[in-house]
């Protein structure tokens, strides 16, 4: 191990005994009961509040909906073959649809070998849609940032990732981060790096909540969450070695292009969302 804790080095320098000292173990289509917890994961059916605007005046009035359903019902219309001709007849089914900013990279992609772009605005579009329709007890927004600034542990530094989702009255902290596969690089160390300074930035405030990337690959979309001891993120900051190991939860893919799939992927996200915006995340620790 280096004398130099390893958390503060870059994820691009990082090599196969670096990863090794980290003891990862990845858990490949975990349950979202692991991923997110059985209170907050929504089912068909299920009501939660929602903010509608009145056509007729700028006041804002809540209802209470079926959330899901809601979301769900534009979300998962249009079919791939739809998709991938919206820039023709398929265009004015869909022009009213919330989710349209969704469609649109989502066809690019479907017409093109080019996806970087085009898969960062799928989903930070897809993100921001749903934190405009529903209600939760924090403020929560996404920000289009593309390097985490932090100091943890008396070391300032910064991070690359294409976005984060943060709690708005604490900006330094973000709740989740995105990842973007660029060039067929999953950016895995990237998304190491990225869950692990979520974790200790929220040990060094004294807090427990776990840590999320929010993944896309092309048209694929992946949540990751860890959750590791204190006493492993001890051992990081001081730079010794580990001796629990790093629990890395990855949800299935959800190809988005698909109406089936990205119905779950709907069901995925605003699970998160309810997750992260729930009173008692970020709890203080015993």
């Amino acid at each position: 191990m280096p004398p130099f804790p390893l958390l503060f080095h870059s994820p691009d320098n990082w090599t196969s005994n670096h990863l090794e000292t980290l003891r990862i173990e990845r858990h490949f289509n975990a349950s979202l009961d692991e991923i997110i917890g059985v209170d907050h994961i929504p089912k068909d059916g299920d009501e939660g509040w929602t903010l509608r605007a009145s056509l007729m005046s700028l006041s804002w009035s809540c209802s209470h909906i079926a959330e899901f359903e809601s979301l769900v019902t534009e979300f998962a219309e249009p079919t791939e073959n739809e998709l991938k001709n919206l820039r023709g007849t398929a265009c004015v089914r869909y022009r009213r649809n919330i989710f349209l900013p969704v469609f649109k990279p989502l066809c690019e992609m479907l017409n093109s070998d080019v996806f970087f772009d085009a898969s960062r605005q799928a989903v930070l579009s897809f993100v921001e849609i749903i934190l405009r329709r529903v209600h939760l007890d924090k403020p929560i927004r996404v920000s289009c940032i593309q390097t985490i600034s932090f100091e943890v542990a008396g070391m300032r530094g910064g991070l690359e990732c294409q976005g984060v989702l943060l709690e708005s009255s604490i900006p330094q902290s973000p709740l989740a981060v995105f990842s973007v596969a660029k060039d067929g690089d999953c950016k895995f160390r990237d998304q190491v790096a990225q869950l692990l300074l979520q974790k200790a930035g929220a040990h060094q405030r004294n807090q427990s909540r776990r840590a999320f990337v929010i993944f896309m690959d092309s048209t694929n979309f992946q949540l990751t969450m860890a959750d590791p001891h204190r006493n492993y993120l001890d051992a990081l900051l001081h730079g010794e070695r580990p001796h629990q190991n790093l629990d890395l939860y990855h949800s299935e893919f959800y190809n988005l292009c698909n109406c089936r799939r990205r119905k779950e992927a709907l069901r995925v996200m605003l699970g998160l969302i309810r997750l992260l915006g729930a009173d008692g995340l970020t709890r203080g620790l015993p």
